[in-house]
């Protein structure tokens, strides 16, 4: 049983700033299947824009390395190895004995460099290599298994089960292509991996054991004397030894757009011309488009108290960028525009200062949302003067402790106020009866410093004969 050995190279062209993404976009033409599974995505939002037979499921071997690479990659960032560090190869590390491919033909007690490890990976599809990183990684090859398993669900694959390292002889591996390109755009992530797939040819150096060692990848869509050259095409790998078929993952970029695909079908040239002319579909078809900026004016509103009636103007907070095929017009996508005061039949009162949110703009395509993004006010609206002033005390009296200063003072004023009434009585008083006296003394004077006359009811007679009353002896 053969083994193909490949892998191409990664630079991921333009990263492209999305300010709201896109669901799955609509093919403005259809393209017939180039493979018995397929996968084209936007490479910078993962979007799906083509996919056939996703779900079934195969036993491809060379999985397994990719997902060992992307392990190996995490460790080195993770500083958990190095990829300086020296390994130590074992019997533990190599294949049986029978096993028609080895790989670079690793020996025991040969020492070797982790980083080295890897391009023997992905150049030389080295069993004995990603045994190696395995049980430098994990101390076992048991322990490494469990480790892509368990990545292998964090990524959300779960058509995927790995049983080895290296995918040799590995009875009960299974994968798809949709969580293949999981893998594989995992895999992009890791700046460390990014030399390791870019690379075309690379020299091991001498070992303690062994000479040095000549790599070289296979081309593929990146020959430029090949039928099958694809420009744009910036990193791949080819997944030899499966059983049922070949998988072919490959990343391509220009200026405006970056793809990933992956294909599942024989090994064959149609395996490499489908891919192309998936790129080739993709590129034709999509393309990145502000449909909505900052300065487009979605239209004015009356402001409740404002001064002089102003409007205020409703533009969007940011610009909506989406991935939409070539034959949707910006026309063609519907507005639905929410402002939230008018949700509960109220109004926009005034103040509105620039940038305040005032509601939420939607865009759709038959039926389908294309992203969402909070509206915004574009101009300063400024409350009516009277009104500012009848604004501006309730916001003072709002406050605890000018309410509580304002109680303050009332309680000193009644205080007060009760303090000056008590002070004004008592002085009336006392001035009544100044008055009084001074009345009195004033009558005196007047009858000789007599007594006033006395009143009738005052007076007391006597009769002849009679004395004084009893009282009054």
């Amino acid at each position: 049983m053969k083994i193909f050995r490949k892998i191409l190279l990664l630079t991921l062209a333009a990263v492209l700033v999305l300010c709201v993404s896109a669901p799955m976009a609509l093919a403005a033409e259809e393209i017939s299947p180039p493979a018995r599974s397929v996968v084209l995505a936007e490479a910078t939002t993962g979007e799906i824009l083509y996919e056939y037979q996703t779900a079934v499921e195969y036993q491809d071997a060379n999985l397994s390395k990719l997902m060992t690479l992307l392990l190996a990659a995490e460790a080195i960032e993770s500083n958990r190895v190095s990829a300086e560090d020296k390994v130590q190869i074992t019997e533990e590390m190599l294949p049986d004995e029978e096993t028609e491919y080895r790989g670079v033909n690793l020996v025991a007690e040969e020492i070797i460099g982790f980083g080295d490890l890897l391009y023997c990976i992905q150049m030389a599809s080295a069993d004995d290599a990603a045994n190696a990183v395995a049980v430098h990684v994990a101390r076992s090859i048991p322990a490494f298994v469990d480790l892509m398993n368990e990545k292998a669900k964090e990524l959300g694959c779960s058509h995927t089960y790995f049983t080895t390292p290296s995918g040799l002889n590995a009875e009960g591996e299974y994968t798809t292509a949709k969580d293949a390109y999981r893998v594989f755009t995992a895999a992009l992530s890791f700046p460390i991996l990014e030399t390791v797939l870019h690379s075309m040819r690379y020299t091991v150096p001498a070992t303690n054991v062994a000479s040095k060692r000549s790599l070289y990848a296979e081309k593929a869509l990146r020959d430029e004397d090949g039928e099958d050259y694809l420009e744009s095409c910036s990193a791949g790998c080819l997944s030899g030894n499966s059983y049922d078929g070949y998988m072919f993952a490959a990343a391509a970029g220009t200026e405006e757009l970056s793809l990933i695909a992956v294909v599942f079908g024989d090994y064959s040239p149609n395996l490499f011309s489908g891919a192309k002319r998936l790129f080739e579909w993709g590129f034709g078809n999509f393309s990145w488009r502000t449909v909505i900026s900052t300065d487009t004016v979605l239209g004015y509103r009356k402001v409740e108290l404002s001064e002089d009636n102003k409007p205020v103007k409703i533009v969007p907070s940011s610009d909506i960028t989406l991935l939409l095929d070539n034959d949707i017009l910006d026309t063609d996508l519907k507005r639905d525009v929410v402002i939230y005061s008018e949700k509960e039949n109220g109004s926009l009162k005034a103040p509105i200062a620039p940038g305040d949110i005032l509601g939420e703009l939607t865009l759709r395509y038959r039926n389908k949302s294309y992203g969402t993004v909070k509206l915004v006010s574009g101009t300063n609206v400024d409350l009516m003067r009277t009104e500012y002033i009848k604004t501006s005390v309730k916001d003072v009296l709002k406050q605890t402790n000018v309410r509580r200063v304002i109680a303050g003072v009332i309680v000193m004023f009644v205080l007060y106020f009760a303090y000056v009434l008590f002070d004004l009585i008592r002085r009336y008083r006392k001035k009544r009866k100044l008055n009084s006296i001074k009345k009195r003394l004033i009558e005196e004077r007047r009858s000789g410093g007599r007594p006033p006359a006395e009143t009738a009811e005052n007076v007391v007679t006597f009769k002849p004969g009679s004395g004084p009353p009893a009282d009054m002896q």
